[in-house]
């Protein structure tokens, strides 16, 4: 399916570089947090600046996350009523209630990884923060009470 260009290029133009990565991540609503990360990497790349190891395991965390969180959602609630031949996931919860409650398990926790760090993702570019290790340790605190 062919999609006609939306010129996010010449949208940054002339932009400072601290606002091209709020900018990229418009590109689609489903894989920003890898926009967002495609245009830091192009931004630090031009600038010389280099990851700490830490900030780039957070980046690969979040972007694992938004992978999960994709899937999940095109699987779970796309997929799954086609392949079982009903009009949308609503139907499966009378007969597949168990699966569907997973199904939202799983897209809650990926959501939440996502929006426990994702204000700080944008900002990553000045490298580790300590309130960054607080979100990741309340993630570990919930996933562990959800799945024990």
């Amino acid at each position: 399916m062919p999609e006609a260009p939306r010129f996010f290029e010449s949208m940054v133009v002339g932009r400072h570089f601290s606002e091209v990565a709020t900018i990229t991540s418009r590109i689609c609503g489903i894989c920003s947090i890898s926009h967002t990360f495609s245009s830091l990497k192009a931004t630090e790349t031009a600038l010389g600046v280099r990851l700490s190891e830490q900030a780039d395991l957070l980046r690969r965390i979040l972007l694992w996350a938004e992978h999960l969180q994709s899937h999940i959602l095109h699987i779970g609630y796309l997929a799954a009523p086609d392949l079982l031949k009903v009009n949308s996931v609503i139907p499966l919860i009378g007969s597949h209630k168990d699966v569907v409650l997973l199904v939202i398990k799983l897209h809650r926790l990926a959501n939440e990884t996502c929006d426990i760090n994702w204000v700080f993702a944008l900002y990553l570019i000045m490298g580790w923060n300590l309130q960054i290790i607080k979100n990741i340790k309340l993630l570990i605190v919930r996933f562990r009470m959800s799945y024990g």
